[in-house]
């Protein structure tokens, strides 16, 4: 996405494909089939995109979907229009940040965080809500109804998504238990 490296490769005649489609699983599949329609690997690019697609068939749904919502310790929500919410809805729960209509993400204040009480909430291996004033009041972090997963789990925008969906699901019904 550099433009300086993207007019670089212009220059040098090589030939590059930019990725843009991010923001959904969906999107993320017709980037694969792109990218393997380039390489002259079309049936490997189906085959991906079959996998990934079992992977999120598997997932356990739930009776009464739970709201979740991602941690920040810059108060920053991801709602709608971002792949946290697509993996989230694929995973069974409800992304509370998109029901309040946020969109993409947004920096809120801390008052506002204060109202909001989501039943789980997801948050990378390397932070930690319950050291955060405002978040450590949240009944889901009293009650550790947290999923820790890896940045890279939460960032992944390629095949890998799938394996995504299915950590939140299985973190969703741990933190149902308790």
């Amino acid at each position: 996405t550099d433009p300086n490296k993207k007019l670089l490769l212009k220059k040098l005649n090589i030939p590059y494909y930019e990725m843009k489609r991010f923001d959904t699983i969906q999107g993320i599949q017709k980037e694969i089939e792109k990218i393997a329609e380039l390489v002259g690997k079309k049936a490997k690019g189906a085959k991906i995109i079959e996998n990934m697609n079992a992977k999120l068939s598997s997932l356990e749904k739930f009776e009464k979907r739970p709201r979740v919502l991602n941690y920040s310790d810059t108060s920053n929500l991801m709602g709608s229009k971002t792949l946290f919410n697509d993996m989230v809805e694929k995973a069974g729960a409800i992304n509370l940040a998109k029901s309040l209509g946020i969109e993409r993400w947004r920096k809120v204040s801390q008052e506002y965080l204060l109202k909001l009480e989501p039943d789980i909430i997801i948050a990378s291996k390397e932070d930690e809500p319950s050291k955060n004033p405002i978040w450590n009041r949240k009944k889901a972090v009293k009650e550790s109804r947290i999923i820790k997963l890896s940045s890279t789990t939460l960032l992944s925008t390629s095949q890998y998504i799938g394996d995504s969906c299915v950590q939140i699901n299985k973190g969703i019904k741990t933190a149902l238990k308790k």
